[in-house]
C-alpha cells in the first residue's frame, strides 16, 4: 500500500493508524502484520519511488474473506486517492505454537 498521495503530503502515521483501527482490524480481528517499507514502479515511462506498507492477512480461503479484502483494498484508494493497491496471494500452511 503506497504512502504517497499526489499533490498531497504522504499518509502520516496516524492516518494510517487510523485506517488499521477502523477498517483493517475490524474485518480481521484475528491479527495481521505490518511491515513498512519503500517501494518503487514505473508510471507514465517515470520510475516513481516512495514509503510503503505491506499488509500481511492469514485468512481462509472463500468468498466471505475475498469480500473482506476487496473492501480492504477499495476503502484505501479511496481514503488515499491511490491508483492501485497490489494484492498478492499464496496458499501456506500456517503452525502456532
Amino acid at each position: 500500500m503506497g504512502m504517497a498521495r499526489r499533490g498531497q503530503a504522504d499518509v502520516s502515521e496516524q492516518e494510517w493508524a487510523e485506517f488499521l483501527e477502523q477498517v483493517v482490524t475490524p474485518r480481521f480481528p484475528r491479527g495481521i502484520t505490518v511491515l513498512s517499507g519503500r517501494g518503487q514502479w514505473l508510471q507514465d515511462d517515470e520510475v516513481v519511488k516512495g514509503p510503503s506498507k505491506l499488509l500481511v492477512v492469514f485468512r481462509e480461503a472463500g468468498s466471505a474473506s475475498e469480500r473482506l479484502i476487496e473492501e480492504v483494498r477499495a476503502e484505501y484508494i479511496r481514503r488515499f486517492d491511490q491508483d492501485a493497491v497490489l494484492r498478492v496471494d499464496d496458499e501456506v500452511v500456517v503452525r502456532f505454537r
